[in-house]
């Protein structure tokens, strides 16, 4: 009779350890998320910090070369990093897609550019804003790290450049004047791209 108590103290005690272990457990999970939810802009400002964001604007009129010399003419307004297209438009007609295996290069020739306040300019000889600036070369970049910013029509878009992206001349001239891509190359096997771009 005595082991019998015994035996069943021992496994009531056995049960209210187990839930007491279980309820702390539980309660230091439950900490820990919320210490993680309240942490989370920080630790998202830390990431960003590692980070340099480019804006960059593309001109309405682009030139397509393509690989074995063919020419396509239109306006670049989106870029599938993961289906590997390239989307144009042409006289305000319905985009179609050119896989990027076939891009040789994208020149942009076309002076009309839409800068970061919206209004539309032009550049070069006789435009309304001149160089303010030698070219610079981005290379390199990873393909997901270019996206289009509001509407693609306008060729507003962001580069994402990891830390030290930026060489101090760019990163200065870039609090005051708008980069314009002049030139697109892509390296498919990499996935990445080249950027050449002029301040204005």
């Amino acid at each position: 009779m005595e082991r019998m108590i015994i035996k069943a103290f021992s496994s009531r005690l056995a049960v209210a350890l187990l839930a007491t272990a279980t309820g702390l457990v539980t309660q230091a999970s439950v900490a820990s998320q919320d210490l993680l939810r309240q942490n989370l802009p920080s630790l998202q400002a830390q990431v960003n910090q590692n980070k340099e964001i480019l804006t960059v604007s593309l001109p309405t009129e682009a030139e397509i070369l393509l690989k074995g010399g063919k020419t396509i003419d239109g306006q670049i307004i989106g870029i599938d990093n993961q289906g590997q297209k390239l989307s144009i438009q042409q006289g305000g007609r319905d985009k179609q897609s050119i896989p990027l295996s076939q891009v040789e290069k994208v020149k942009f020739n076309g002076s009309v550019v839409y800068k970061a306040d919206g209004r539309k300019y032009l550049r070069g000889d006789g435009g309304n804003i001149s160089p303010a600036g030698g070219q610079v070369s981005l290379p390199e970049i990873p393909l997901n790290a270019f996206s289009f910013r509001g509407d693609p029509n306008k060729g507003q878009a962001d580069v994402i450049l990891g830390a030290g992206g930026l060489s101090r001349g760019i990163r200065d001239t870039a609090k005051t004047r708008q980069f314009v891509v002049d030139e697109m190359q892509f390296n498919l096997p990499k996935k990445t791209m080249k950027i050449l771009a002029t301040p204005y």
